[in-house]
């Protein structure tokens, strides 16, 4: 207090000032790790109390716990492993390496589907293909209500555009989701002759390859599904040679938390076998520089 009194008696208030802050920018990234963590935790036991304590509704929780462990835990034990011996404690420099790459991936992954939702200049869709999720007692769900609406609201700002609902039958489900999200949309005031219908789909490719058989070529077409499955999408979307943009939906934060998450292990498992490479790569890296450094 003596040493900033004295700074503001010489007016040297900026400085101080400028001091504050960058105390300010440091608690603040020392803390940013438990806030996400504790947030990752008590949204995903939010999720699994209000709909089931499946794996899929876990991973929100499981990644909170697996970062608090990383901070409080894992980086406490470099000395245990060095203790152990050289060869303990590359061990553990080489897991920390993977830890690292995860997050790396985690983060790319994170500002490229934000990026994904952005588009400069906004231009007119000729289809929309809205992608199908479950039923509820044969009617639309929640999250693929939103869905419905943001392609309605599209639709309705690009004149002659054409709606295609995509979504099968599945085992659980009394009828094919695009009827169910066809009637949903009619409700809405889009009249049927606007409306195309797939429904031979079981999953999220096939969403996209049976409903690219319904567009002719040289349409501008739109992707419509939620934000945190934009970008997973997008690349099914690439790899059928269909070129589209990506429109997404919004939900309840504790649910799109997890579902970002289960979306981030469906890219590593899209991704598997470029994010192995790399890994072996880095791997290989380290081993050498440490040959070298001896």
């Amino acid at each position: 207090m003596v040493q900033v009194d004295r700074l503001l008696q010489q007016g040297n208030f900026w400085g101080v000032l400028l001091m504050f802050l960058a105390v300010l920018i440091v608690i603040f990234f020392l803390l940013v790790p438990f806030l996400v963590s504790l947030i990752l935790i008590t949204n995903g036991l939010r999720l699994a109390r209000q709909t089931s304590y499946s794996f899929g509704n876990l991973l929100a929780l499981l990644a909170g716990i697996l970062l608090l462990a990383n901070l409080v835990i894992w980086q406490r034990l470099d000395q245990l492993f060095a203790s152990w011996g050289l060869i303990f404690s590359h061990i553990y420099h080489m897991l920390d390496l993977v830890i690292i790459y995860i997050l790396f991936l985690l983060t790319m992954f994170t500002v490229t589907s934000w990026l994904n939702l952005w588009h400069l200049p906004q231009t007119k869709e000729d289809y929309l293909i809205v992608l199908g999720a479950g039923l509820i007692d044969g009617r639309v769900s929640p999250v693929l209500a939103k869905r419905i609406d943001k392609a309605v609201a599209l639709y309705r700002k690009a004149s002659g555009a054409k709606l295609i609902m995509s979504g099968g039958q599945g085992a659980d489900e009394s009828r094919p989701e695009a009827i169910a999200m066809a009637e949903y949309a009619q409700e809405l005031g889009v009249p049927v002759t606007d409306i195309l219908l797939e429904s031979a789909s079981t999953n999220t490719w096939e969403n996209i390859r049976f409903s690219q058989q319904l567009i002719p070529k040289g349409a501008k077409v739109g992707l419509v599904t939620n934000s945190f499955h934009v970008l997973r999408a997008l690349l099914f979307a690439r790899k059928e040679g269909l070129a589209c943009r990506g429109y997404g939906s919004h939900s309840k934060f504790y649910f799109t938390l997890n579902a970002f998450i289960r979306e981030f292990v469906g890219y590593l498992v899209l991704k598997r076998k470029l994010a192995l490479v790399v890994l072996i790569l880095l791997e290989t890296f380290y081993v050498v520089i440490q040959i070298f450094n001896r």
